[in-house]
């Protein structure tokens, strides 16, 4: 009898199997909610970087397009500059006197039509004395050219199709059926003197062709956003022991909004500066940077950290010119060009 309860005890211990308590499944659920959760909001942050990295790749394209059109439409031709009242540019300069640096801006000049206001000094209210003037180009006098040649429409518009299998396609438009895009990205132009000495339109003169290609530029008559312009020029501060080299730091004089550019984008920084014998008076002097960082508003100023070329001048900066929308920047040396053939 002794030996046969021994034999069912251990019997009874070989098909015993152990099971999983409430409390370990609850814990499992737990760390696999925690899993999922942190899986879940990595989405958002992938498609704010697929988003950014299109738009970088769009900015690129805009900008390498904008030179492309710059060339051909011969758009360093004087001849083709028109102010913005409508008459010829150099029709009111008399020979010898300066006729640069400028803005070529048709998009804005032509923005009456679209809701808007032109304005004749590049930036928009600026000291006539630190700014340009904004031009137009007779090969663009109207809205409608203005915003084919100036307005990138690389950003089309997609929709889906009935059968969800199959791959979005390309709204389109008008009776031409042209292909509709967002129309976010456009650009400008600004021609400044290489060598500062030689500013007048002359054989074998070099110019610093700077293409801005803005991201949602608003142009619209109100001109304001948060308290602040679009465009807006600000006094630059005194001290600017840290700037010249490759940029540095400035402080922009103003309101709290007006002195409060976006990190990434491009401001105008310039100056007045005496021209050298045998010119007499003053010409001005730009260059376009980057911002780094926007520091904190303090006593009706902020320091602003740039990066960009040399300050070539002898002369510190006194205005920065801030346009909202300012995403990139590209830069070529060229001379001023004649006639071709695709602007007889």
């Amino acid at each position: 009898m002794q030996r046969f309860n021994t034999t069912f005890r251990v019997q009874q211990n070989h098909f015993r199997r152990t099971g999983i308590s409430l409390l370990e499944v609850m814990i499992a659920i737990f760390i696999l909610s925690v899993g999922l959760l942190s899986v879940a909001s990595l989405l958002p942050v992938g498609s704010f970087q697929v988003q950014k990295a299109l738009s970088e790749d769009r900015k690129s394209h805009v900008g390498q397009n904008a030179f492309r059109e710059f060339r051909t439409r011969g758009m360093a031709n004087p001849a083709l500059w028109i102010r913005a009242d409508g008459t010829a540019y150099l029709a009111q300069t008399a020979p010898g006197m300066n006729v640069l640096p400028v803005a070529i801006d048709p998009y804005y000049l032509s923005s009456t039509i679209l809701g808007g206001s032109g304005g004749a000094v590049f930036p928009r209210g600026g000291n006539l004395t630190s700014s340009m003037p904004r031009i137009g180009l007779s090969i663009a006098s109207t809205p409608a050219l203005a915003e084919m040649i100036m307005v990138a429409r690389d950003d089309v518009i997609y929709e889906r199709q009935a059968d969800a299998d199959l791959p979005p396609v390309g709204k389109f438009e008008g009776a031409n059926l042209r292909r509709m895009s967002e129309g976010h990205f456009s650009w400008m132009a600004t021609l400044a003197p290489a060598n500062f000495a030689m500013r007048a339109v002359a054989p074998g003169v070099q110019f610093n062709l700077s293409l801005v290609v803005f991201y949602k530029r608003n142009i619209s008559i109100a001109n304001q956003e948060d308290g602040a312009g679009h465009e807006r020029q600000l006094s630059v501060g005194s001290d600017l022991s840290g700037f010249g080299m490759g940029g540095g730091e400035i402080e922009v004089r103003g309101t709290a909004a007006e002195t409060s550019p976006k990190k990434g984008e491009w401001i105008m920084l310039s100056c007045a500066v005496p021209l050298p014998a045998p010119q007499s008076g003053n010409g001005v002097y730009h260059r376009w940077y980057r911002v780094v960082t926007v520091g904190d508003y303090d006593s009706g100023g902020r320091a602003l950290t740039l990066a960009g070329p040399d300050w070539g001048s002898n002369v510190a900066p006194t205005h920065a010119s801030i346009f909202n929308g300012a995403v990139a920047l590209y830069e070529k040396t060229l001379h001023i060009e004649g006639p071709s053939v695709w602007t007889n």
